[in-house]
């Protein structure tokens, strides 16, 4: 064992066990590293041009993308005129750091319902989205009433 700490940014196409505990690893670069560890991290590349689906999208509607590679949404997270919402990691600059994951997200469908109006039949039968127990009972008031009075 030498010691030697080898950092790589490559993709792992295989992976064969050798004998002594050792491990071949085989990069879509074409090169192999043979290792006693290997530590392997994944991730994606928050970047239009990354996933085709996102790439001919762009190109086919000309959404506009921004210096970073993400798309260039507006604040409701819609995408060019098209009416194409983005959510997720390719919502970051506009939901937040945490745009990956379900606090994010959560965040994102927020935005997306308030923007296509999902929520304004709610609001319009008892404002149920500022106070979700005012569809069990009557008037507030009448019910602070009541308490102070039996008191």
């Amino acid at each position: 064992r030498s010691g030697k700490v080898e950092r790589r940014v490559d993709e792992v196409e295989a992976a064969e066990d050798l004998e002594g505990g050792h491990v071949r690893v085989s990069f879509a670069s074409g090169a192999t590293l043979v290792a006693d560890r290997v530590i392997l991290a994944t991730g994606s590349c928050p970047c239009v041009d990354a996933i085709p689906v996102l790439r001919d999208a762009a190109a086919d509607f000309r959404l506009p993308v921004d210096a970073s590679g993400l798309p260039a949404l507006e604040e409701t997270l819609t995408w060019g005129d098209e009416r194409f919402f983005v959510v997720g990691v390719m919502a970051a600059l506009r939901v937040g750091p945490d745009a990956g994951n379900l606090t994010g997200a959560r965040r994102a469908a927020d935005i997306c319902a308030a923007h296509l109006g999902c929520h304004d039949s709610l609001l319009e039968e008892g404002n149920v989205l500022a106070n979700m127990y005012a569809a069990f009972g009557g008037d507030s008031e009448s019910g602070s009433e009541s308490e102070s009075s039996s008191g």
